[in-house]
């Protein structure tokens, strides 16, 4: 090799090294020396010491790379390994071979370069980590979009809910309101007693009917509460015979209700409907033997500025399996249910958490595997006192108010007509808000406009709102089988406007019409 040809390669910044056909290393340059040595000359006669350099790791890979390419078979790219350098540290490397020829096509030697790349190979690791880091972000990004998708899924399932429960609860209700209609009818033609008897039934199924209805107007949780002050003790002593019958004459069922319980504000309906949720489970949990026990009692707690809360305690408890902490996490979310298919919605608990919240209570669950499951509502005194019964109404007594009636189902309508013709009324029928207006623009002027909210047509009940409030003197009363949630966009509960839900009786009827006649009779007064 010339002598300035290897004063060059000598002093190139990678290492170069020369070995033989049978791959012993002969010569490296100054740089590789410098490097792996701490000096300019090195010289290894057992041609071994290089052998030392080169990571444990890496020394099988790195012989069978240069075994392969000395065979004519080299890598795809050049091989990585790492090199110790003179102060003990091991850096990355990446080296290639190429043969050197005689004129006669005879191999001299292989010459072989290597390439420090710690510099490239820490840019590497810092990308990788970066990396890793992006794909942990990214799995947490696909995570919450998930668990936004299960919500969203949730509450289109919510709705969808909603909406098959509104429109069913109101075609219920209004084939209740024909019931008790004719069977209120068919009592007042004092019948002989077998057919009272049975005429009194179907009252009473009917009443257990709209219980029902009204608790599916409210599955999806959208119902207003209709809160009122409530003797608890009594609504509790009615309600635990329904929580018997829910549970089934199998298990054995105890009752433990305080005499002197405090009232509460809450909706009754719903309230029943949340203990019946809570009996059911406790029925399920026990699996057709074993005991529930409902225990009522007052109680008091501290708020979070620490002052005393007095509350009424409802507790649901069973000797049933129980549940493990991972599974009590979960039994109040929207559509979980541990039960079989077609056994169980999931919205049952659900739906006890919301009425507790609405009714600005809250929840306690306690359970243990094997042991069985206490589930605890705590609801707030009421400072009021629960409403006395109200004095009842002479249905008998003549009304004689001429009654604008609103009503597109025809056997809805006629079943009204009938209540109010029994209290001596002049009914005018209209079959919907349209049809009245034009009415009442002709002339027409009755004492009372008794309309349902919702009706085909282009004028709403807010165009007949705007022409009575723009006519004062004229009372209006909204009668729908729609649940409250309806009355609640049309701007009709809580308001001036009275409204009756479906189905109700001729006494509530009366009841309301005695109200209004008397509430313009003061308001004419006053003027």
């Amino acid at each position: 090799m010339p002598l300035a040809y290897a004063r060059i390669i000598d002093h190139l910044p990678h290492s170069i090294w020369l070995c033989t056909p049978q791959g012993e290393i002969f010569w490296t340059n100054g740089t590789s020396n410098r490097y792996a040595y701490g000096t300019d000359e090195m010289l290894d006669a057992s041609n071994t010491r290089y052998v030392s350099k080169v990571h444990p790791d890496d020394l099988t890979g790195a012989g069978i790379a240069l075994s392969r390419a000395m065979n004519g078979d080299p890598p795809e790219r050049p091989y990585r390994y790492r090199l110790r350098d003179h102060r003990g540290a091991f850096r990355w490397h990446e080296f290639c071979i190429a043969p050197v020829y005689d004129d006669n096509r005879q191999l001299l030697y292989w010459i072989g370069s290597s390439v420090n790349i710690e510099h490239t190979m820490a840019e590497a690791r810092h990308l990788e980590a970066a990396l890793s880091t992006a794909n942990s972000q990214l799995a947490s990004l696909r995570s919450e979009l998930d668990r936004h998708l299960q919500h969203s899924a949730i509450e289109q399932k919510m709705a969808l809910v909603n909406h098959l429960a509104g429109g069913i609860a109101h075609d219920l209700n209004n084939l209740l309101q024909v019931v008790v209609a004719c069977t209120e009818m068919a009592l007042l033609a004092d019948p002989s007693p077998a057919v009272e008897s049975k005429l009194r039934l179907i009252a009473d199924c009917v009443n257990r009917a709209g219980r029902m209805s009204s608790q599916l107007a409210s599955f999806s949780g959208r119902q207003p509460q209709n809160s009122r002050v409530l003797d608890t003790h009594a609504t509790l002593f009615e309600c635990a015979q329904l929580l018997q019958r829910a549970v089934g004459a199998e298990i054995e069922f105890e009752s433990r209700i305080a005499d002197d319980l405090h009232p509460i504000l809450a909706d009754r309906s719903q309230l029943e409907n949340t203990l019946i949720n809570l009996a059911i489970n406790a029925r399920d949990a026990v699996n057709g033997h074993g005991r529930v026990l409902f225990d009522a009692c007052n109680t008091t707690s501290l708020d979070s500025d620490g002052n005393p809360v007095e509350q009424v305690q409802l507790t649901l408890s069973d000797d049933g399996i129980g549940m493990d902490p991972a599974l009590q996490e979960k039994v109040f979310e929207p559509f979980f249910t541990t039960k079989p298919d077609g056994k169980g919605t999931g919205l049952g608990l659900s739906m006890v958490r919301r009425f507790v919240q609405a009714s600005n209570g809250h929840i306690t669950l306690n359970s243990e595997l094997g042991k069985g499951t206490s589930i605890s509502l705590l609801l707030p005194r009421s400072r009021q006192q629960a409403a006395v019964a109200t004095e009842q109404v002479d249905t008998q007594a003549s009304l004689k108010l001429k009654i604008l009636l609103v009503e597109d189902d025809e056997q809805v309508r006629q079943s009204i007509h009938l209540l109010l013709l029994q209290l001596d009324c002049d009914v005018i029928p209209s079959f919907n808000i349209d049809h009245a207006l034009a009415l009442l623009d002709g002339g027409m002027r009755p004492d009372v406009i008794i309309s349902d909210i919702r009706m085909p047509g282009r004028k709403t009940a807010r165009d007949l709102i705007h022409w009575v409030e723009s006519r004062p003197g004229m009372a209006l009363c909204f009668a729908t089988g729609y649940s409250p949630d309806v009355a609640v966009a049309e701007g009709l509960i809580d308001g001036k406007y009275v409204v009756l839900f479906k189905p109700f009786t001729l006494h509530d009827l009366a009841g309301i019409l005695h109200r209004l006649v008397a509430t313009h009779a003061r308001l004419a007064a006053e003027n």
